[in-house]
């Protein structure tokens, strides 16, 4: 909530968002800091999508390095991992490129 120097009661902060105690202005109103396994956009936090990962109170999702993938929402890049290969098969593993089979 907010409210101007003098004014008998706060007004709330809209979409979801919150304030600091204190807060003046609808400006101040913003939405909680994104768990880990999201990003904040405007309309508030969003899942990171497969093979991203990102940290407490990110803006935006981290790329999984050297081809490795994660499952949506995953929290760091510990959980980026490459493919499983089949039993029974060989890994060729190509920086940016899915796993080749080699036989």
């Amino acid at each position: 909530t907010w409210s101007e120097d003098g004014a008998s009661s706060c007004n709330q902060c809209p979409d979801g968002k919150m304030s600091d105690a204190g807060s003046t202005s609808e400006d101040d109103c913003h939405h909680e800091p994104c768990e880990a396994g999201h990003y904040m956009t405007e309309d508030g936090c969003h899942q990171c999508p497969e093979n991203t990962w990102s940290e407490d109170g990110a803006s935006s999702c981290n790329q999984c390095p050297d081809g490795k993938m994660s499952d949506a929402g995953s929290k760091s890049e510990d959980d980026c991992h490459h493919e499983p290969c089949e039993a029974g098969c060989n890994v060729k593993r190509t920086p940016g490129v899915k796993m080749e089979r080699t036989t």
